[in-house]
């Protein structure tokens, strides 16, 4: 598995002990998250969705789940970019196994584990707005 990810035959997804992981540009999204989207052959339209919801993704994993509002916000952000991508898929079936997809490469560390599912557990039994529109931003 090393050589492959070294050689650059597989691409080597941050495993580093940080939650946050390395975001060079400042875009919000992992580097090597924006990495693997563009090696999925995603349409322009569904590349742009997928980015939406890795941001988001991203806000939940390094949100603080004491405040309220940036919880709230983050909950919308993923409900809007999960409406997105299903607008934007070719099927129901793709647009759900692009967000399973994008979920498994986002939160891919025990730390990252650890904080997703402490933020699904305070929004669990909430209840988000339907998206204005496809979602899409």
């Amino acid at each position: 598995m090393t050589k492959l990810q070294t050689g650059g035959a597989l691409l080597a997804l941050d495993r580093s002990t940080t939650v946050a992981g390395a975001d060079a540009n400042g875009d919000g999204v992992r580097d090597d998250v924006t990495t693997w989207i563009g090696t999925q052959g995603y349409t322009t339209d569904v590349s742009k969705a997928a980015a939406q919801l890795a941001k988001a993704y991203q806000t939940v994993l390094t949100l603080t789940l004491t405040d309220d509002v940036a919880v709230r916000a983050a909950r919308l952000a993923s409900s809007d970019a999960v409406e997105c991508i299903m607008q934007k898929a070719a099927s129901i079936d793709a647009g759900y196994k692009v967000v399973a997809d994008l979920r498994r490469v986002t939160v891919n560390t025990d730390a990252r584990v650890k904080a997703y599912l402490s933020y699904v557990e305070l929004v669990n039994d909430t209840v988000a707005r339907a998206p204005q529109g496809d979602g899409c931003v």
